[in-house]
């Protein structure tokens, strides 16, 4: 769905802005470089994010695309969470998933797009929590640090 809007409840790091407020949104996605204006980084928190659509709408599934880049401790996410309004004040779980897809040993860079389907609802407002890996783990040359999130487009069908 191309019309919607985002507001994030998480701020992204400067030097990983994208390309504003509305990367996540905008249909660019990006390559696997996390310098990319494509994509927004987020150090050590979760991601929270709340799509308005234009109307209300059938939706049916939420991909969001994260990238992974361990050596520069991007990591993908380790859950996320959908949750679905009409009306922008209750709000009902559309789905969960865990990241049990890609492997947080995998060399080099690597984008991975999750999607939670699920039975079609109308909404118009669209609820989003990616939670962050945690620390970086004990095998892990920076063990101990805040690893980061990356994510270019979170997509509404």
């Amino acid at each position: 769905l191309k019309n919607k809007s985002i507001q994030l409840q998480t701020a992204y790091a400067n030097q990983y802005s994208g390309s504003g407020d509305q990367t996540l949104v905008d249909g660019q996605i990006g390559g696997d470089d996390y310098r990319g204006t494509e994509w927004q980084g987020f150090q050590g928190t979760n991601v929270d994010a709340l799509i308005t659509l234009d109307e209300q709408q059938q939706i049916s599934k939420v991909v969001v695309s994260c990238l992974q880049d361990t050596k520069s401790w991007i990591f993908h996410p380790k859950a996320m969470t959908i949750e679905i309004s009409t009306d922008g004040v209750n709000y009902k779980k559309a789905g969960t998933i865990q990241n049990t897809k890609v492997s947080d040993r995998l060399e080099g860079a690597a984008s991975h797009r999750f999607t939670i389907d699920f039975p079609p609802v109308t909404a118009k407002y669209i609820r989003i929590r990616v939670e962050n890996y945690g620390v970086c783990p004990d095998w892990h040359l920076g063990a101990g640090g805040a690893t980061w999130l990356f994510l270019d487009e979170i997509q509404v069908d």
